[in-house]
Formats: structure tokens, sequence, C-alpha cells
């Protein structure tokens, strides 16, 4: 019986094997803004002029000079010799200091008059210096990072701020290539994961992802069996200096195994955090939880009225199991399982971070 080994270990080899490579080996890529969300930046994206680059108004109403509004007030309404109709967005004049809002002010004839003609707009609070306007480099100033390097993939709004500072092109981490080998059902499925990942199916491979060891060449067995149900059977080798993910050829345990270290390998090469990329809720357990000493355990359970109902035990139900569930319970390898009523923690599908 070949030996199991702790899904720490597993990872600690992972993350050994996940060192970034150095730039002339085509590990970012410069690509149009337009075309990376989801990518992960590989250098910051430096701001190339203020913003605004002007002043503007940040509220629709008057532009005024603020000094004519002293002493305004709802009872002692103040003649404005200047007051021009502006909108949020626009450039405030030159001769103006402040925007006074347009349910702070009424037309001298007529409520409904935005004519911009002297006299005839009453102040009725008073606006200081610079109320109503945002300054040129207010929000960020030319040379300042304006989205800085982490582990987080662009999302459409950080794609629309590249937009709007006129940022046409970013360097960014190229996606890890990964060598599928695995029968024709499960290839939909780990394509999906692999890209979700922010990997792609390709060659040459960063990564082979197969089901059971290869004949030739002979690869290097550094682990046969993790310590994980499901994904017992799941190894980890190197092939030709290439890291190779050996996944079991059972649906449910193939789908752990890729989250579980596949998955990880993929996420630590496109410049992600290891971590899974499912958001996280805590539930109680609508019922017992029983686990078996030494394999950290992923036990699908479906949230009813707010509590955790577990589907079974970790080997059982199939991948149909995951379909039919709203995320999974890790029950660590030293427990042996959770109390009805214990508060836990699910990992959610569907709901990526």
């Amino acid at each position: 019986m070949s030996t199991r080994y702790t899904l720490s270990a597993a990872w600690d080899w992972i993350d050994a094997r996940a060192t970034p490579l150095p730039i002339e080996d085509a590990l970012f890529e410069d690509i149009a803004s337009a075309d990376a969300v989801d990518r992960v930046l590989a250098e910051a994206v430096i701001n190339p002029h203020d913003l605004p680059d002007s002043d503007r108004a940040i509220i629709a109403g008057y532009a005024v000079r603020a000094y004519h509004t002293v002493g305004a007030g709802s009872y002692s309404p103040l003649s404005l010799p200047l007051a021009l109709a502006i909108n949020a967005g626009d450039v405030p004049p030159p001769d103006t200091d402040a925007v006074l809002g347009f349910d702070m002010a009424e037309s001298a004839e007529s409520a409904e008059s935005t004519e911009s003609i002297s006299g005839r707009v009453l102040a009725l609070a008073p606006v200081a210096v610079g109320e109503g306007i945002e300054r040129r480099g207010r929000v960020l100033k030319a040379g300042a990072i304006a989205i800085g390097v982490s582990h987080r993939p662009l999302r459409p709004q950080d794609i629309g701020a590249l937009a709007q500072l006129g940022v046409e092109r970013v360097l960014v981490v190229a996606r890890p290539r990964v060598r599928l080998e695995v029968a024709e059902t499960l290839n939909p499925m780990l394509r999906a994961l692999i890209a979700r990942d922010g990997g792609m199916v390709g060659e040459p491979p960063d990564l082979i992802a197969r089901l059971g060891w290869p004949d030739e060449p002979t690869p290097e067995r550094f682990m046969d069996g993790v310590a994980m149900r499901p994904g017992d059977g799941a190894g980890l080798g190197m092939v030709g200096g290439i890291p190779l993910i050996v996944l079991p050829t059972e649906p449910l345990s193939c789908l752990f195994a890729y989250d579980m270290l596949a998955g990880r390998l993929v996420r630590l090469l496109s410049g992600r955090t290891p971590a899974l990329p499912y958001t996280t809720t805590r539930a109680r357990l609508s019922r017992k939880i029983v686990s078996g000493i030494g394999f950290v355990e992923m036990i699908r359970v479906r949230l009813v009225r707010g509590q955790a109902e577990p589907l079974g035990s970790a080997d059982t139900g199939g991948l149909i199991s995951a379909v039919h569930a709203d995320g999974f319970v890790m029950v660590p390898a030293e427990c042996e399982g959770f109390a009805p009523g214990a508060e836990v923690t699910v990992h959610l599908y569907g709901l990526l971070v």
C-alpha cells in the first residue's frame, strides 16, 4: 500500500515549484488593457496625468463666487451677481470658485429657470470656496500608482479605470500552459477549472495533469497518494523538469484533486493567491459529520434555512453530490468530525474571489 502524504506536505512541494521565471522567459505578456480583465498585473500601472485633469464640478448647480453667498439663508436670500448653471463633471468658469447646488438656490423670476443671467438667481445658503468642486489631481496625481501589483485579477471596474486614464496596454502575468492527459468526459470540467484559475490548456506545458503515472518518459515520483478524501489517489512528480500532477479517474476525486493540488499550482503560476478560489461563510451543522483521522476530508453540504446540511460522507455521492451542494466543509486530518450545531466554514461553489 502506497504511503499517503499530508496535504500540507503536498502544498509545500507545489509552492516550491511555483517560483516565478525571469522576464526574458516570457513570464509576462504585454496586452491591450481592454483584454486584461481577469488577468494579474505584472507591474504597477502609473497614472499618466492628473485625475481629474482639471477642476470639475461634482454636483449640478450654479458656478458662483463663494463670497457672494456669505450671509445667505432661506429667510434672507441673496441675489447673485454671477451664477452660471453647470452640470456635474463640467469645468467651472475661471472667475468662479464654488458650486451652489440647485437645492440651495432659486430663480428670482421662476423656480424652473436655470438661465445664466446675473441677478436672477437667489442663494438660499452660503457655500465655501471650493465647495462642490473637485480640484485637479485630487483623485490621483500624475506619476502616482493607479493600480498596484497584487494577487487579485483585474475586474471590470479596473478595466474601466484604465480606459479613463488613457492606459492602452498593460503588462500581465502570462497564462500557465497545462497539458491535459485525461478521459474525454473529464476534459470539459478540467478546462473550465484551469481557465478559472488563470491558466490555459496548451503547449509547451508548464504543468502536466493526467490520469495515472506515465510509462514513458519515466517520471520522478515524489508523492504517490495524498491524505485527502475525495482525491487520495492523486500523485505529485516531475517529468523532464515539468511538474506532474496525477489525478484520480473517479470524477469527484478528480475535481477535488485538481482544486487542492493542480489548481493551486496553476493559481500560483498565473500570479494569483494559492488559496482556494471560493468565498466562505459560517454556518451551523444541521447534523453531525463523521470523519476519519489522518485524512483531510471535504464534505459537500447544502445550505438550508441558514444551516449546513451534509450530503453524505466524503467519498459518497459522486460528482452529482457536488452539483447538488452549495459548497463543502474541510475537516482537518486530526479531527473526527463535527457535532450537530457546530459552527463550520463552508467554501461556497459558484462565488469566486
